[in-house]
């Protein structure tokens, strides 16, 4: 069943809600996650922008040398359960 879009705050043509941070102050994520965190979603920032292997290349670094297994582990898993059975088969072939 599809949400309603007004009832989680979208409005027509409109994908994500509204900041709701007050202005001059700084989001939760901004006090509390992690430096290595924070630099990992920039990371990926980039290389969602890019979509080019240089974009890519640097993000598997980055998460290498910042982020425990435990956390790209579930950052893999989350990643293949976006996809469907044989995609998901294709990438781990490929990444194997």
């Amino acid at each position: 069943m599809a949400a309603d879009k007004g009832a989680i705050g979208l409005k027509k043509g409109s994908y994500l809600p509204k900041d709701s941070t007050p202005k001059g102050q700084q989001s939760a994520m901004s006090k509390f996650a992690r430096p290595a965190h924070k630099s990992a979603a920039r990371s990926l920032g980039y290389a969602l922008t890019t979509g080019d292997e240089a974009g890519w290349a640097s993000f598997t670094a980055l998460i290498y040398m910042r982020l425990s297994v435990k956390e790209r582990a579930a950052l893999a898993y989350a990643a293949l359960m976006a996809l469907d059975e044989r995609e998901a088969d294709l990438v781990a072939e490929v990444a194997a």
